[in-house]
């Protein structure tokens, strides 16, 4: 399971980043259960950002829409520590309750293993445009 992102915050034509977040998870019925756990937490600002979370097929789907880049990392890093611990939670129980069709149980807990190292590499990713930014603003 690896979590893939846009390679850096993008402005689109009203001067709003973007950021958009893919994570593969082995089955369907996992990625629903990481959406269902995630998309509660709405963001607690109402004007200069906007986040949309979904599910295609086994792929929980991700976008952001910011007018700064601060509101956008913090967002962005909020998210990312609540996946990790919605996947250490789905690591610590286990996969649901397999089915003829699906994949092993070590190969699930590998695909979760490989999502939290890609996570945090986007942490790591998400902090570095912060200090871009500010940098730009001091130009």
């Amino acid at each position: 399971m690896a979590a893939a992102a846009s390679p850096a915050a993008v402005t689109n034509g009203s001067n709003r980043l973007r950021f958009n977040l893919s994570v593969p998870f082995p089955s369907l019925l996992e990625a629903q259960i990481a959406h269902g756990s995630l998309v509660p937490d709405s963001e607690p600002r109402r004007g200069g950002i906007s986040k949309e979370v979904t599910v295609r097929g086994c792929v929980l789907l991700a976008r952001w829409e910011a007018d700064e880049a601060r509101i956008l990392r913090v967002s962005v890093s909020s998210f990312l520590d609540h996946l990790t611990l919605v996947l250490q939670t789905m690591d610590r129980f286990g996969p649901p309750v397999p089915s003829v069709h699906s994949p092993s149980v070590r190969e699930e807990t590998t695909g979760r293993s490989q999502a939290r190292s890609q996570v945090a590499g986007h942490r790591s990713q998400v902090a570095s445009w912060d200090q871009r930014a500010s940098l730009r603003g001091r130009r």
